[in-house]
């Protein structure tokens, strides 16, 4: 007999299961101290080492969403949901913010001080190629020698891959936001449907960050259509091997 039992109202299961993509709202507000409460929480999402570059824009402003709507290609929702966040990723989330994340986490003591050095090493190693490129060409060389021997991380991420690396991290922060809107009685709608450009120009997003992703936030409001399906998990399951 099987002792897990079947998910209690409130619990992530929960949440899950009743979660879908909706894009009629109605028209009353969310109260602005939720929304806050929701991303302080969305705050405590794991992400690679503990480096936080996922920040959230929210909207609520009427003409704000006006022009985000055209720059997300006109779709409805913007304007209708009463609320948007758009997640935004550092794509250099070690600058100016490396030293000050490992200093607190020797300070409650989470981490080791040989933890600390050798974090703040690797993350160096990671994201900083050095002018026009130089240091990173010589430390791929190196890693890719120690690589005979030994396992070892990629020598640095170049744009590309660090712009991937920052899309893992909004989308850890955007699943635990769709839940927690979820677990609230609440429904969402993450969209991918945007122009990039126009977003960061309406919302005045440095150069720096790249936009993740736009979620629209609110109460379900009709029609809403059935949810939709899913694949069975003997269609994606693999064990041990794929």
């Amino acid at each position: 007999m099987s002792d897990i039992s079947p998910p209690s109202e409130g619990s992530v299961a929960a949440a899950l299961s009743r979660r879908r993509a909706v894009r009629h709202y109605d028209p009353g507000p969310v109260p602005r101290e939720l929304l806050i409460k929701l991303l302080d929480q969305v705050r405590l999402t794991p992400s690679g080492w503990n480096l936080q570059p996922v920040h959230f824009v929210l909207v609520t402003d009427s003409k704000q969403k006006r022009l985000l709507r055209h720059a997300c290609l006109g779709q409805p929702q913007i304007e209708q949901a009463p609320a948007v966040v758009v997640f935004v990723t550092d794509l250099e989330p070690h600058r100016g913010r490396l030293e000050a994340i490992l200093a607190r986490d020797l300070e409650n003591g989470s981490v080791t001080p040989e933890y600390a050095k050798f974090s703040g090493r690797t993350i160096r190693l990671l994201f900083e190629s050095g002018p026009l490129g130089l240091l990173g060409a010589a430390k791929r060389a190196a890693i890719y020698l120690m690589s005979w021997f030994r396992p070892m991380p990629a020598p640095n991420l170049s744009r590309h891959q660090r712009r991937i690396w920052s899309l893992r991290q909004a989308a850890m922060a955007a699943q635990t936001f769709l839940l927690l809107v979820a677990d609230h009685g609440l429904a969402s709608c993450p969209m991918e449907g945007f122009d990039p450009r126009r977003v960061r120009r309406v919302l005045d997003i440095p150069r720096r960050y790249m936009i993740a992703l736009v979620v629209t936030v609110g109460r379900a409001g009709p029609p809403q259509r059935p949810r939709r399906g899913r694949l069975a998990l003997t269609e994606i399951l693999h064990e041990e091997r794929f």
